[in-house]
């Protein structure tokens, strides 16, 4: 996959919405966890990681805002 064509990143963004993890979703298309989050940035998709890490950012700042 080193030429991301239209096809490649639409699957690319399945998979990264689809697996919990980097990992899980790198084995899925059967490439490296590091070009996984390569591909993921070069492409501008957000990885199962930084997906968890911004949810988890919103709801401290929820909480904070609600003074919990």
């Amino acid at each position: 996959m080193a030429n991301w064509n239209k096809n490649d990143r639409a699957r690319l963004a399945q998979v990264a919405l689809r697996y919990h993890s980097n990992k899980d979703a790198s084995i899925a298309l059967g490439i490296g966890v590091s070009a996984f989050n390569r591909a993921c940035k070069r492409a501008g998709i957000e990885s199962p990681n930084l997906r968890i890490k911004r949810q988890q950012a919103e709801a401290q700042a929820r909480r904070a805002a609600r003074g919990t």
